[in-house]
């Protein structure tokens, strides 16, 4: 994979998770329902943990060597290319992966083979979209070499078409540690890969053939999750419906999300250069750290146990979600605490001279990652009680938020302004978020207040020690 990646979700600790011990499920395809041991529940929670800390780590150590070796520009033109692959990826999204985990018949071989053959067609309709735009996107932002690398970088899209359903199936059960095992080894494969290309070779092309490499990597490994299941084309006309049906509010919330997501890549792409798109996105990264990590929790384990629990009791969904809040935003607050303060130092100690801008960007976007955590600890509520026609709304609202704020403040101060309103528009989309949850008699805002209050009084007083002191 290339050392770039974003995302935002929700996590649920692991003492919180060894006590949510009345729920059911099937614990292995072909068996019973039956009663979630805490034992399943902890190790499920402690490979997920060691999982996304693992990957950040890679993705951590991974840019530092690269940036060494690869000059800014190689990573603003893949950040570009990644942004647009990611959009053809979510424009096309109907909820594959969530049908299998959710679906009542997810363990059945009809149903899962017409999902792969959803899968595949998909994977092969988005690499020819990506052939397909590579010349109008270059003409666009005035890069010749894009004609070249979306094509290339497209591909991935046919290789995870073909990946085994056995990577949803783990999931739906939260036997999580071979996905783990598979994804750090393809993240490790095509880190590894990118230094070597680049150390030789120093161009754009390390970090496109890397994530290439990592990506076949994953698909051949994901076979060796069930080698009993079979997977060949095959189309059950109720399969697809069932699909189809639950993915058709993931398919507009997915399409806002990309815009939320990576709409202030493609936008700045065209406002300043691909040097200063690098550097931004170096910045960006290391501000979505911890973002991550809880984004990969709550994918993995919030999703399939919170969905149950909705339809047990909401008064323990919202007991549970206090708890839940409470862990998450007062172990995540520390470390951006540190970021904000003293991110510029972070940065003069680990970059070179060429990505020193990095830092201011680094702060200001860390601060917006704390409404960012605020924000993601509550959303996972809609789709955990089944109102993705709501969650929809809200990534759009997220949509249009990030793009007025960021419009907004570069016409009043470029990249400064812009960059300030990329922070603001988290702290405005949690705004939106607290007013959407009282539809559940859900109320943040006090618990919010005193954390933000700490955190805020924490930074002032680190900075002005850390700056104002020798």
């Amino acid at each position: 994979m290339p050392p770039i990646s974003h995302g935002k979700g929700m996590a649920i600790p692991l003492k919180l998770v060894t006590k949510l011990t009345n729920h059911t499920m099937i614990t292995s395809p072909g068996e019973s329902i039956k009663t979630i041991p805490n034992k399943q529940l902890f190790h499920s929670s402690a490979w997920i943990i060691l999982g996304s800390f693992s990957s950040s780590l890679f993705r951590f150590i991974g840019n530092l060597i690269l940036t060494r070796l690869l000059f800014p520009e190689a990573f603003g033109l893949m950040a570009l290319m990644s942004a647009f692959m990611q959009g053809l990826e979510m424009f096309s999204d109907v909820g594959i992966g969530p049908s299998i985990i959710q679906n009542k018949r997810g363990d059945d071989d009809s149903f899962l083979r017409t999902a792969w053959t959803i899968q595949v067609l998909r994977g092969s309709i988005l690499w020819i979209f990506s052939c397909l735009l590579a010349w109008p996107i270059s003409i666009i932002y005035g890069q010749e070499m894009i004609l070249q690398l979306l094509p290339i970088i497209g591909f991935n899209a046919v290789l995870n078409g073909f990946n085994s359903t056995a990577l949803f199936t783990l999931n739906r059960h939260l036997q999580l540690k071979k996905i783990v095992i598979i994804e750090l080894v393809s993240q490790l494969g095509g880190l590894l890969l990118a230094i070597l290309w680049a150390w030789l070779q120093p161009t754009v092309w390390a970090l496109v053939f890397s994530g290439l490499f990592s990506t076949f990597i994953k698909f051949a490994l994901s076979f060796s999750l069930f080698p009993s299941i079979r997977h060949y084309f095959h189309w059950e006309s109720k399969s697809a419906s069932e699909i189809f049906h639950f993915g058709k509010w993931i398919f507009f919330s997915t399409i806002f999300t990309f815009i939320a997501g990576q709409g202030d890549r493609l936008i700045l792409g065209k406002m300043i250069s691909l040097t200063e798109l690098g550097v931004y996105s170096i910045a960006a990264a290391l501000a979505s750290f911890l973002i991550l990590i809880v984004q990969n929790l709550s994918g993995r384990i919030q999703f399939p146990l919170f969905s149950r629990l909705a339809n047990e009791s909401m008064q323990s969904l919202r007991q549970q979600l206090f708890k839940s809040r409470s862990w998450i935003i007062g172990i995540a607050l520390f470390p951006l605490i540190i970021f904000v303060s003293l991110g510029d130092k972070i940065i003069a100690l680990l970059y070179d001279q060429r990505y020193h801008e990095a830092a201011w960007i680094f702060q200001l976007l860390s601060f917006g990652s704390i409404g960012s955590l605020f924000e993601i600890t509550l959303t996972p509520i809609f789709l955990a009680v089944g109102n993705s026609y709501r969650q929809m709304l809200l990534m759009l609202c997220k949509a249009l938020l990030l793009i007025a704020c960021l419009f907004i403040g570069g016409w009043i101060h470029g990249l400064y302004g812009a960059v300030a309103g990329i922070a603001l528009s988290n702290f405005l989309f949690y705004g939106v978020v607290c007013y959407n949850v009282k539809y559940y008699d859900i109320h943040p805002l006090k618990l919010d207040l005193g954390f933000f209050s700490v955190a805020f009084a924490l930074i002032i007083a680190l900075w002005t020690l850390t700056h104002h002191f020798p």
